[in-house]
């Protein structure tokens, strides 16, 4: 996956926050000033660009900024692709694409993923494949963990790969909500990295007391 990022503005300014999800025929848009604070979710016409701004204007005014508040956004790239991007950012928008190299296809109303592409960078894309799996290990309940399970799990190896980049892609977006917005992603749970570690530790120490090893105290 790699992420296209123009622009830049501090964190001690006022910002507007807006999360695009890019539909054929709707884009739902969340918008947000950070932790805390529930988003402001609306649904428009795909493409609609002035009802978009309308909807920014909004926002500003729901959360008491200023009409010249900075506005950051993030989509997933997909359809939609770099022309949305560039457009934000004629409008003074700080936009990033999140793009994990899938190579969609549509026909009529038909649209699918043939696949994925070598794009990209290939070493962020293998990073964001390993947290994909280990999300899937150590969040079995979560939301995420259950849609692949659903989807991609029982349908070949060929399935499987392709499904384990959709879910690091969604992923990615749920982590950037968490970061940015504070929004847990359903189903899962908080648990403190030393506690994991911890139980790591005592795990390994009763695995080799069982094996007849001798453990010695750190």
């Amino acid at each position: 996956m790699t992420a296209i990022r123009e622009g830049c503005c501090t964190r001690s300014s006022p910002r507007l926050q807006l999360a695009f999800e890019l539909g054929w025929s709707q884009w739902k848009l969340a918008f947000t000033i950070g932790h805390g604070q529930p988003p402001r979710l609306r649904t428009i016409g795909a493409r609609n660009l002035p009802t978009l701004l309308k909807e920014i204007g909004k926002a500003k005014r729901r959360f008491g900024l200023p009409d010249d508040a900075a506005v950051v956004s993030c989509y997933e790239a997909g359809r939609d692709g770099f022309w949305l991007h560039r457009w934000l950012t004629s409008q003074g928008i700080t936009n990033v694409i999140v793009d994990s190299a899938s190579t969609p296809y549509q026909s009529g109303d038909c649209s699918r993923e043939q696949g994925i592409s070598k794009a990209g960078n290939r070493m962020v894309r293998r990073m964001l494949v390993e947290l994909a799996w280990a999300w899937l290990r150590w969040q079995p309940d979560s939301e995420l963990s259950q849609w692949y399970q659903r989807r991609f799990a029982y349908h070949g190896k060929r399935a499987r790969k392709v499904g384990i980049v959709a879910l690091a892609r969604k992923l990615l977006i749920a982590l950037w909500r968490f970061v940015e917005q504070g929004e847990v992603p359903m189903g899962a749970r908080l648990v403190s990295w030393r506690a994991k570690v911890n139980a790591k530790a005592s795990a390994t120490i009763s695995a080799r007391a069982k094996g007849g090893l001798k453990v010695e105290a750190a």
